[in-house]
Protein backbone atom coordinates (compact mmCIF):
# COMPACT_ATOMS: atom_id res chain seq x y z
CA UNK A 1 0.00 0.00 0.00
CA UNK A 2 1.76 2.94 -1.19
CA UNK A 3 2.47 5.94 1.64
CA UNK A 4 1.59 8.51 -0.37
CA UNK A 5 -1.99 7.02 -0.85
CA UNK A 6 -4.39 9.73 -0.34
CA UNK A 7 -6.55 8.07 1.96
CA UNK A 8 -3.78 7.22 4.31
CA UNK A 9 -2.58 10.86 4.59
CA UNK A 10 -3.76 11.53 7.72
CA UNK A 11 -2.82 7.60 9.30
CA UNK A 12 -0.29 6.93 11.76
CA UNK A 13 2.73 6.08 10.15
CA UNK A 14 4.84 3.27 11.36
CA UNK A 15 8.73 2.69 10.12
CA UNK A 16 8.98 -1.45 9.58
CA UNK A 17 12.12 -3.02 9.51
CA UNK A 18 11.77 -5.89 7.78
CA UNK A 19 13.95 -9.09 7.53
CA UNK A 20 13.25 -12.65 5.39
CA UNK A 21 15.59 -15.54 5.10
CA UNK A 22 15.18 -15.78 1.38
CA UNK A 23 16.79 -11.85 1.33
CA UNK A 24 19.23 -12.39 3.87
CA UNK A 25 19.19 -8.72 5.23
CA UNK A 26 17.24 -6.19 6.72
CA UNK A 27 14.77 -3.71 4.67
CA UNK A 28 13.07 -0.62 6.02
CA UNK A 29 9.84 1.19 4.73
CA UNK A 30 7.45 3.85 5.67
CA UNK A 31 4.24 2.79 5.53
CA UNK A 32 0.70 3.74 6.90
CA UNK A 33 0.17 1.87 10.29
CA UNK A 34 -3.25 0.64 9.00
CA UNK A 35 -1.12 -1.24 5.62
CA UNK A 36 -1.50 -4.73 5.96
CA UNK A 37 0.99 -6.60 8.11
CA UNK A 38 2.57 -8.67 5.72
CA UNK A 39 3.55 -5.96 3.33
CA UNK A 40 7.27 -6.19 2.39
CA UNK A 41 9.64 -3.41 1.90
CA UNK A 42 9.71 -3.89 -1.18
CA UNK A 43 7.33 -2.03 -3.52
CA UNK A 44 4.06 -3.61 -4.09
CA UNK A 45 5.35 -7.05 -2.08
CA UNK A 46 3.33 -8.94 0.17
CA UNK A 47 3.83 -12.22 1.79
CA UNK A 48 3.47 -15.42 0.11
CA UNK A 49 3.56 -18.55 1.67
CA UNK A 50 6.72 -19.47 -0.03
CA UNK A 51 8.85 -16.08 1.26
CA UNK A 52 7.80 -15.24 4.42
CA UNK A 53 8.54 -12.07 6.63
CA UNK A 54 10.59 -13.85 9.58
CA UNK A 55 10.80 -11.04 11.42
CA UNK A 56 8.92 -7.28 11.44
CA UNK A 57 10.57 -4.44 13.60
CA UNK A 58 7.41 -1.19 13.92
CA UNK A 59 8.13 1.81 15.10
CA UNK A 60 4.94 4.06 15.77
CA UNK A 61 3.53 6.58 17.29
CA UNK A 62 0.80 5.09 19.99
CA UNK A 63 -1.51 8.15 20.32
CA UNK A 64 -1.55 8.23 15.89
CA UNK A 65 -2.53 4.72 15.91
CA UNK A 66 -5.41 5.66 18.30
CA UNK A 67 -6.72 8.75 16.91
CA UNK A 68 -7.10 6.33 13.41
CA UNK A 69 -9.81 3.54 14.08
CA UNK A 70 -8.65 1.40 10.64
CA UNK A 71 -4.79 2.12 12.14
CA UNK A 72 -5.91 0.98 15.26
CA UNK A 73 -7.92 -2.11 14.11
CA UNK A 74 -4.96 -3.10 11.52
CA UNK A 75 -2.25 -3.39 14.08
CA UNK A 76 -4.93 -5.45 16.61
CA UNK A 77 -5.56 -7.66 14.29
CA UNK A 78 -1.59 -8.29 13.02
CA UNK A 79 -0.30 -8.45 16.36
CA UNK A 80 -2.77 -9.57 18.09
CA UNK A 81 -3.35 -6.07 20.58
CA UNK A 82 -5.94 -6.66 23.72
CA UNK A 83 -8.23 -4.43 23.76
CA UNK A 84 -7.16 -3.52 27.61
CA UNK A 85 -3.90 -2.42 25.61
CA UNK A 86 -5.75 0.64 23.96
CA UNK A 87 -7.29 1.84 27.19
CA UNK A 88 -6.51 5.19 29.21
CA UNK A 89 -5.61 3.35 32.17
CA UNK A 90 -3.12 1.44 30.25
CA UNK A 91 -1.90 4.46 28.94
CA UNK A 92 -1.72 6.26 31.64
CA UNK A 93 0.20 3.95 33.66
CA UNK A 94 3.42 3.81 35.06
CA UNK A 95 4.87 0.65 34.05
CA UNK A 96 3.39 -2.93 33.68
CA UNK A 97 3.64 -6.43 31.97
CA UNK A 98 0.82 -8.57 30.43
CA UNK A 99 0.71 -11.78 28.61
CA UNK A 100 -1.74 -13.90 26.59
CA UNK A 101 -1.09 -17.35 25.54
CA UNK A 102 -3.65 -17.91 22.98
CA UNK A 103 -4.38 -21.56 21.81
CA UNK A 104 -4.83 -22.58 18.01
CA UNK A 105 -7.69 -24.23 16.14
CA UNK A 106 -6.59 -27.78 18.10
CA UNK A 107 -6.61 -26.85 21.60
CA UNK A 108 -3.09 -26.69 22.18
CA UNK A 109 -0.81 -23.45 22.98
CA UNK A 110 -0.02 -21.11 19.76
CA UNK A 111 0.66 -17.67 19.77
CA UNK A 112 1.89 -15.57 22.47
CA UNK A 113 1.59 -11.74 22.80
CA UNK A 114 3.72 -10.21 25.07
CA UNK A 115 3.69 -6.17 26.13
CA UNK A 116 5.59 -4.14 28.67
CA UNK A 117 5.93 -0.40 29.76
CA UNK A 118 8.82 1.07 31.37
CA UNK A 119 8.84 4.98 32.07
CA UNK A 120 12.99 6.63 32.55
CA UNK A 121 13.27 10.18 33.88
CA UNK A 122 16.50 11.87 32.66
CA UNK A 123 17.73 15.15 34.31
CA UNK A 124 19.74 16.59 31.50
CA UNK A 125 23.28 18.18 31.43
CA UNK A 126 23.65 18.48 35.60
CA UNK A 127 20.48 21.01 35.62
CA UNK A 128 17.72 19.86 37.60
CA UNK A 129 15.20 22.15 35.54
CA UNK A 130 15.57 20.63 32.56
CA UNK A 131 14.61 16.84 32.34
CA UNK A 132 13.18 14.27 30.10
CA UNK A 133 10.53 11.33 29.84
CA UNK A 134 11.33 8.11 28.11
CA UNK A 135 8.74 5.43 27.28
CA UNK A 136 9.62 1.92 26.51
CA UNK A 137 6.30 0.79 25.56
CA UNK A 138 6.90 -2.38 23.76
CA UNK A 139 4.37 -5.49 22.29
CA UNK A 140 5.70 -8.33 20.94
CA UNK A 141 3.82 -10.86 18.89
CA UNK A 142 5.50 -14.51 18.19
CA UNK A 143 3.36 -17.03 15.94
CA UNK A 144 5.40 -20.19 16.25
CA UNK A 145 3.47 -21.97 13.87
CA UNK A 146 5.10 -19.18 10.97
CA UNK A 147 8.63 -18.84 12.99
CA UNK A 148 7.09 -14.91 12.36
CA UNK A 149 7.88 -12.27 15.34
CA UNK A 150 6.46 -8.74 15.12
CA UNK A 151 8.13 -6.31 17.77
CA UNK A 152 6.18 -3.18 18.11
CA UNK A 153 8.35 -0.33 19.66
CA UNK A 154 5.85 2.57 20.22
CA UNK A 155 6.28 6.08 21.12
CA UNK A 156 10.25 4.90 21.42
CA UNK A 157 12.77 8.30 22.01
CA UNK A 158 14.21 8.82 18.25
CA UNK A 159 17.47 8.94 20.06
CA UNK A 160 17.15 5.05 21.04
CA UNK A 161 15.72 4.10 17.42
CA UNK A 162 19.20 3.41 15.84
CA UNK A 163 20.61 1.65 19.29
CA UNK A 164 17.57 -0.44 20.04
CA UNK A 165 17.27 -1.65 16.20
CA UNK A 166 20.58 -2.55 15.97
CA UNK A 167 20.53 -4.36 19.23
CA UNK A 168 17.36 -6.12 18.23
CA UNK A 169 18.75 -7.35 14.68
CA UNK A 170 22.08 -8.85 16.49
CA UNK A 171 19.84 -11.02 18.82
CA UNK A 172 17.79 -11.94 15.95
CA UNK A 173 20.97 -13.91 14.71
CA UNK A 174 19.97 -16.61 17.20
CA UNK A 175 18.12 -18.56 14.97
CA UNK A 176 17.26 -21.48 17.49
CA UNK A 177 15.97 -18.53 20.38
CA UNK A 178 13.83 -16.52 17.87
CA UNK A 179 12.22 -19.50 16.73
CA UNK A 180 11.77 -21.42 20.27
CA UNK A 181 11.17 -18.80 22.53
CA UNK A 182 8.90 -15.65 22.44
CA UNK A 183 10.73 -13.47 24.97
CA UNK A 184 14.15 -13.81 22.62
CA UNK A 185 13.93 -9.91 22.24
CA UNK A 186 13.60 -8.34 25.98
CA UNK A 187 17.02 -8.90 26.80
CA UNK A 188 18.31 -6.59 24.21
CA UNK A 189 15.07 -4.50 25.54
CA UNK A 190 15.76 -4.64 28.44
CA UNK A 191 19.36 -4.23 28.59
CA UNK A 192 18.81 0.14 27.38
CA UNK A 193 16.17 0.33 29.76
CA UNK A 194 19.26 -0.17 32.47
CA UNK A 195 21.65 1.98 30.26
CA UNK A 196 18.92 4.92 30.75
CA UNK A 197 17.95 4.56 34.17
CA UNK A 198 21.72 4.43 35.20
CA UNK A 199 21.92 7.80 33.61
CA UNK A 200 18.87 8.79 35.66
CA UNK A 201 19.79 7.89 39.17
CA UNK A 202 23.64 8.73 38.77
CA UNK A 203 22.48 12.17 36.86
CA UNK A 204 20.90 12.39 40.38
CA UNK A 205 23.53 11.46 42.43
CA UNK A 206 25.84 14.45 41.01
CA UNK A 207 23.39 17.08 41.42
CA UNK A 208 23.15 15.62 45.27
CA UNK A 209 26.94 15.47 45.83
CA UNK A 210 26.72 19.27 44.22
CA UNK A 211 24.60 20.39 47.23
CA UNK A 212 26.74 18.30 49.86
CA UNK A 213 30.01 19.81 48.17
CA UNK A 214 28.83 23.44 48.21
CA UNK A 215 26.77 23.56 51.69
CA UNK A 216 26.62 26.76 53.58
CA UNK A 217 24.88 29.25 55.87
CA UNK A 218 24.48 32.48 54.84
CA UNK A 219 22.94 35.21 56.12
CA UNK A 220 20.82 36.12 52.81
CA UNK A 221 19.69 32.18 52.92
CA UNK A 222 16.16 32.17 51.83
CA UNK A 223 13.01 30.16 50.95
CA UNK A 224 14.45 29.75 47.38
CA UNK A 225 17.36 27.54 48.59
CA UNK A 226 14.67 24.88 50.21
CA UNK A 227 12.38 25.33 47.20
CA UNK A 228 14.95 24.24 44.82
CA UNK A 229 16.31 21.50 47.16
CA UNK A 230 12.37 19.73 47.29
CA UNK A 231 12.16 20.24 43.95
CA UNK A 232 15.26 17.93 43.25
CA UNK A 233 13.27 15.79 45.95
CA UNK A 234 10.39 15.34 43.74
CA UNK A 235 12.60 14.52 40.69
CA UNK A 236 14.35 11.84 43.29
CA UNK A 237 10.68 10.25 44.06
CA UNK A 238 10.01 10.36 40.29
CA UNK A 239 13.17 7.92 39.53
CA UNK A 240 12.49 5.87 42.69
CA UNK A 241 9.08 5.36 41.41
CA UNK A 242 9.87 4.59 38.06
CA UNK A 243 12.86 2.08 39.40
CA UNK A 244 10.24 0.12 41.42
CA UNK A 245 7.55 -0.88 38.82
CA UNK A 246 10.38 -1.74 36.58
CA UNK A 247 11.61 -3.99 39.24
CA UNK A 248 7.83 -5.21 39.49
CA UNK A 249 7.67 -5.40 35.85
CA UNK A 250 10.60 -7.23 35.16
CA UNK A 251 9.98 -9.83 37.88
CA UNK A 252 6.37 -10.38 36.33
CA UNK A 253 8.34 -11.22 33.30
CA UNK A 254 10.73 -13.10 34.77
CA UNK A 255 8.25 -15.35 36.71
CA UNK A 256 5.88 -15.58 33.00
CA UNK A 257 9.04 -16.41 31.11
CA UNK A 258 9.87 -19.19 33.50
CA UNK A 259 6.66 -20.50 33.54
CA UNK A 260 6.76 -20.57 29.39
CA UNK A 261 10.23 -22.97 29.60
CA UNK A 262 8.25 -25.04 32.32
CA UNK A 263 5.07 -25.44 29.86
CA UNK A 264 6.80 -25.66 26.62
CA UNK A 265 10.48 -26.96 27.42
CA UNK A 266 12.49 -24.41 24.45
CA UNK A 267 15.69 -25.89 25.14
CA UNK A 268 19.00 -24.22 25.66
CA UNK A 269 18.47 -20.53 24.38
CA UNK A 270 15.64 -20.00 26.62
CA UNK A 271 17.82 -20.52 29.69
CA UNK A 272 20.42 -18.46 28.46
CA UNK A 273 17.58 -15.48 28.30
CA UNK A 274 15.79 -16.23 31.44
CA UNK A 275 19.44 -16.04 32.81
CA UNK A 276 20.46 -12.48 31.22
CA UNK A 277 16.51 -11.35 32.05
CA UNK A 278 17.68 -12.26 35.94
CA UNK A 279 20.81 -10.59 36.00
CA UNK A 280 19.46 -6.93 34.50
CA UNK A 281 16.47 -7.75 37.71
CA UNK A 282 18.99 -7.62 40.00
CA UNK A 283 21.02 -4.80 38.32
CA UNK A 284 17.93 -2.85 38.27
CA UNK A 285 17.53 -3.84 41.92
CA UNK A 286 21.13 -2.28 42.81
CA UNK A 287 20.17 0.92 40.86
CA UNK A 288 16.89 1.15 43.09
CA UNK A 289 19.02 0.46 45.83
CA UNK A 290 21.43 3.41 44.83
CA UNK A 291 18.01 6.08 43.83
CA UNK A 292 17.09 5.29 47.76
CA UNK A 293 20.31 6.33 48.85
CA UNK A 294 20.61 9.37 46.73
CA UNK A 295 16.86 10.29 48.11
CA UNK A 296 17.79 9.90 52.11
CA UNK A 297 21.19 11.87 51.32
CA UNK A 298 18.99 14.88 49.96
CA UNK A 299 16.75 14.89 52.54
CA UNK A 300 19.39 14.81 54.93
CA UNK A 301 20.59 17.77 53.51
CA UNK A 302 17.31 19.34 53.57
CA UNK A 303 17.20 18.30 57.30
CA UNK A 304 20.71 19.69 57.87
CA UNK A 305 20.07 22.73 55.78
CA UNK A 306 16.91 23.52 58.23
CA UNK A 307 18.93 22.82 61.23
CA UNK A 308 21.35 24.98 60.38
CA UNK A 309 18.82 28.17 59.57
CA UNK A 310 17.51 27.68 62.61
CA UNK A 311 20.77 27.57 64.22
CA UNK A 312 21.36 31.13 62.87
CA UNK A 313 17.83 32.03 63.74
CA UNK A 314 18.55 31.50 67.39
CA UNK A 315 21.77 32.67 67.69
CA UNK A 316 20.33 35.93 65.81
CA UNK A 317 17.47 35.65 68.93
CA UNK A 318 20.02 35.39 71.40
CA UNK A 319 21.91 38.67 70.49
CA UNK A 320 18.67 40.68 70.45
CA UNK A 321 18.05 38.85 73.56
CA UNK A 322 20.89 39.75 75.27
CA UNK A 323 20.24 43.42 73.43
CA UNK A 324 16.52 43.32 75.34
CA UNK A 325 18.03 42.97 78.35
CA UNK A 326 20.78 45.60 78.51
CA UNK A 327 17.22 48.00 77.47
CA UNK A 328 15.38 46.82 80.07
CA UNK A 329 17.69 47.36 82.61
CA UNK A 330 18.71 50.81 81.51
CA UNK A 331 14.62 51.22 81.79
CA UNK A 332 14.17 49.86 84.91
CA UNK A 333 17.22 52.34 86.24
CA UNK A 334 14.90 55.14 84.80
CA UNK A 335 11.97 53.88 86.43
CA UNK A 336 13.32 53.53 89.96
CA UNK A 337 14.48 57.05 89.60
CA UNK A 338 11.24 58.42 88.56
CA UNK A 339 9.84 56.50 91.23
CA UNK A 340 12.29 57.82 93.60
CA UNK A 341 11.69 61.42 92.72
CA UNK A 342 8.10 61.82 91.12
CA UNK A 343 6.54 61.25 95.06
CA UNK A 344 8.82 63.94 96.26
CA UNK A 345 8.33 66.30 93.30
CA UNK A 346 4.46 65.87 93.72
CA UNK A 347 4.63 66.65 97.15
CA UNK A 348 6.04 70.01 96.07
CA UNK A 349 3.85 70.46 94.06
CA UNK A 350 1.17 69.91 96.17
CA UNK A 351 2.64 72.03 99.10
CA UNK A 352 3.76 74.74 96.63
CA UNK A 353 5.25 76.21 99.21
CA UNK A 354 8.94 77.81 98.62
CA UNK A 355 10.88 76.25 101.25
CA UNK A 356 13.92 78.70 100.38
CA UNK A 357 13.65 82.24 99.67
CA UNK A 358 16.33 85.74 100.07
CA UNK A 359 16.32 88.24 102.92
CA UNK A 360 16.64 91.87 102.88
CA UNK A 361 20.46 91.32 102.61
CA UNK A 362 20.27 89.36 100.16
CA UNK A 363 20.95 86.05 101.65
CA UNK A 364 18.95 82.67 101.19
CA UNK A 365 16.94 81.55 104.45
CA UNK A 366 15.39 78.16 104.37
CA UNK A 367 12.03 78.28 106.14
CA UNK A 368 12.05 76.41 109.54
CA UNK A 369 9.02 74.23 108.21
CA UNK A 370 11.51 72.22 105.87
CA UNK A 371 11.51 69.04 107.56
CA UNK A 372 7.23 68.79 107.00
CA UNK A 373 8.55 68.23 103.12
CA UNK A 374 10.81 65.65 104.23
CA UNK A 375 8.55 64.08 106.64
CA UNK A 376 6.23 63.37 103.15
CA UNK A 377 8.54 62.83 100.76
CA UNK A 378 10.12 60.03 102.10
CA UNK A 379 7.59 58.13 103.28
CA UNK A 380 5.93 57.98 100.25
CA UNK A 381 8.76 57.38 97.75
CA UNK A 382 9.62 54.65 100.27
CA UNK A 383 6.13 53.09 100.16
CA UNK A 384 5.62 54.05 96.47
CA UNK A 385 9.28 51.95 95.18
CA UNK A 386 8.19 49.27 97.86
CA UNK A 387 4.58 48.64 96.37
CA UNK A 388 5.78 48.74 93.00
CA UNK A 389 8.43 46.21 93.63
CA UNK A 390 5.73 43.89 95.70
CA UNK A 391 3.83 44.16 92.33
CA UNK A 392 6.56 42.98 90.21
CA UNK A 393 7.42 40.18 91.82
CA UNK A 394 3.79 39.39 91.76
CA UNK A 395 3.52 39.40 88.15
CA UNK A 396 2.88 35.51 86.59
CA UNK A 397 5.29 34.62 83.89
CA UNK A 398 3.53 33.89 80.66
CA UNK A 399 5.74 31.93 78.23
CA UNK A 400 4.45 32.63 74.30
CA UNK A 401 2.88 29.86 73.20
CA UNK A 402 3.29 28.41 69.48
CA UNK A 403 1.25 27.27 67.71
CA UNK A 404 1.82 23.51 67.51
CA UNK A 405 -1.46 22.61 65.16
CA UNK A 406 -0.42 24.92 62.29
CA UNK A 407 1.64 22.36 60.51
CA UNK A 408 -0.38 19.18 61.61
CA UNK A 409 -3.27 20.85 59.21
CA UNK A 410 -1.30 21.19 56.23
CA UNK A 411 0.26 18.05 56.14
Amino acid sequence: MPKNDPQHLSCAQKTAHIWRKSDGSWSEQIVPACSPADEGARPGDYTTPDDPIDISIWLIKADNARNCAACKQELSNAARIPDLWWTDYSRNSNGHFGCEELIDKDGKPGEVVTWTRFLVKILQNNDQDKYHWLKFNILIHWNPATNRTNILLFDLAAELHTKVVASLKTAALNQTARTTDPFWPYPSLVEHLIDRQDQAVWALRTLVRMIEKTRQVSPDMSSHVFTRMHDLARHAVHISETLEVGIDSIAALVDRHGAFITERHPGSPASSIHDRLLAFQNLLLSLRRRSDSNHQRLQNEIQLAFNNVSWRDAAISREIATATQVDSAAMKTIAMLTTAFLPATFVAAIFSTSFFSLNDAGSWVMSHMFWVYWAFAIPISLATTGWWTYWQKGQPFTPVKEDDTREDHKA
